[in-house]
């Protein structure tokens, strides 16, 4: 006699529920798939603007992190990946441009004169840096702010003109609240490790021996192809209807509430929603493990686009954007000029798209402006800085309330204890950008991780995808 695959409920479409629930099928399971809003692919979306595709979120991923480009094989696109045409940033100094040099891992000046020499920092500033392997002990003890680490090891200059622009685009948040362990875990592994972490870099950097290629890449058609294939390739996923409510239950271990009313039962349950989302679910259940969900903060953020008439902007041609370090009390935290960086994505007409960003924690007022007044200010910032004076064609703001994580000092161990607590619950798990990373192959690797605990938490004999 057959008996029925065990079920799970998957709570959120985006990158890290749709991968979830690949690999729970994968494995034999019986899934669906619950999403409150009327599409997928959370915070990757791909809009139109100017007759063409526009990334609104994320428009590339780590090239030397193969987790997105090995996904995109399986799904049938891995011949779609392409690289930016022009990479490199350029930093805001002084009310100038500067060309952010190669060799600075995250920003941290291994080759302090090189940076020197292109203007990013000051001789002061590169002859601070270049003593840290003199002056370093390896670091011990509980978790460390970035803006702690960073001023202590290589001076103020480098943490506000490198690491913190660097992170600004990624974390939206204060370098002197965030976590050195989750933010920046290959530099607190090395200052744990070795005693200087710009010898320890440099010696990683050279037995690598990392190529001079694009970091990142990106997909044809936009990024927004990733998670319409996932969906094509799943059973059952179910847009526009809310979870309203998760509780242990007599007849199968968990029982959904609908937005509709509809309970569901499921054997297992994966939480791919924001940590504040998914806390007052889990309260019925883990207390403690809701209580810790709910401190972790995020922070909203915008993306302007901006459609400017062919050559009006006089952008650098050896980079692909811009970042601005928060001393410089500007709007935007960075900018990308898309048309230059993806080429094969431009308009045919030849004008020129930039993609402003805006949102830092805890500097939320412009944010509350209206779509057009947010698009004029960017516009303003950008007049000043590039200093043209032509007014932009067209404009599409694209708003993401409460969502990139902050991970404050002691963020890995609050999560540590949060799967703690859930572990009194087999079968459930949480996933996505809140908790190890909030990168796209950091999502999908949580996916992978929170499948594989439910499997274990459920004890079935299923079988293992391949590459899994």
């Amino acid at each position: 006699m057959s008996t029925q695959p065990p079920s799970v409920a998957v709570i959120g479409a985006g990158i890290s529920g749709l991968v979830a629930a690949r690999e729970l099928e994968a494995r034999g399971l019986s899934v669906r798939v619950f999403e409150a809003e009327a599409r997928v692919g959370g915070k990757i979306a791909t809009g139109t603007l100017h007759g063409m595709s526009i990334e609104e979120g994320p428009d590339s991923f780590l090239a030397r992190d193969p987790c997105v480009s090995e996904l995109c094989a399986e799904l049938g696109l891995g011949d779609e990946l392409v690289a930016p045409a022009v990479f490199g940033a350029h930093i805001l100094r002084g009310g100038r441009l500067v060309k952010l040099p190669s060799g600075l891992p995250y920003g941290i000046p291994i080759s302090p004169w090189s940076a020197y020499r292109t203007g990013t920092l000051s001789k002061m500033g590169a002859l601070r840096a270049a003593v840290e392997p003199l002056a370093a002990r390896r670091l011990s003890g509980p978790d460390v702010s970035v803006a702690s680490f960073i001023s202590s090891r290589f001076g103020r200059e480098a943490l506000d003109h490198l690491v913190d622009p660097l992170l600004a685009g990624t974390r939206a948040g204060s370098t002197a609240e965030m976590s050195l362990a989750a933010a920046l875990p290959a530099i607190d592994g090395a200052a744990r490790d070795h005693r200087s972490v710009s010898t320890a870099l440099r010696r990683a950097r050279r037995a690598s021996g990392e190529s001079a290629g694009p970091p990142f890449l990106g997909l044809r058609g936009g990024l927004t192809r990733v998670v319409e294939a996932l969906r094509a390739g799943l059973g059952s996923v179910t847009t526009g209807t809310k979870v309203e409510g998760l509780r242990a239950s007599a007849h199968s271990r968990y029982e959904l509430t609908l937005s509709g009313g509809e309970k569901v039962p499921a054997d297992g349950v994966v939480l791919t929603l924001p940590s504040y989302a998914s806390a007052p679910l889990v309260a019925p259940l883990a207390p403690e493990a809701s209580r810790r969900l709910a401190t972790i903060d995020h922070a909203s953020v915008a993306v302007i686009s901006l459609v400017y008439p062919k050559g009006a902007l006089a952008l650098p041609p050896d980079g692909s954007g811009l970042l601005i370090p928060s001393a410089a009390g500007r709007m935007l935290t960075a900018c990308t000029w898309f048309s230059q960086k993806w080429p094969h994505a431009g308009p045919s007409d030849g004008s020129q798209i930039v993609r402003a960003f805006v949102g830092r924690a805890g500097r939320t007022g412009f944010l509350d402006l209206d779509d057009d007044e947010l698009a004029e200010r960017a516009a303003k910032e950008l007049t000043d800085i590039l200093g043209s004076a032509t007014r932009f064609d067209e404009a599409r703001v694209s708003r993401w309330d409460r969502s990139l994580p902050q991970y404050k000092v002691g963020h890995l161990l609050r999560v540590s204890e949060i799967e703690e607590s859930l572990r009194q619950y087999p079968g459930v798990a949480v996933a996505g950008a809140s908790y190890h990373g909030s990168g796209l192959p950091d999502c999908i690797r949580s996916a992978r991780a929170a499948a594989r605990a439910v499997e274990r938490g459920l004890g079935a004999r299923v079988s293992t995808p391949t590459g899994a």
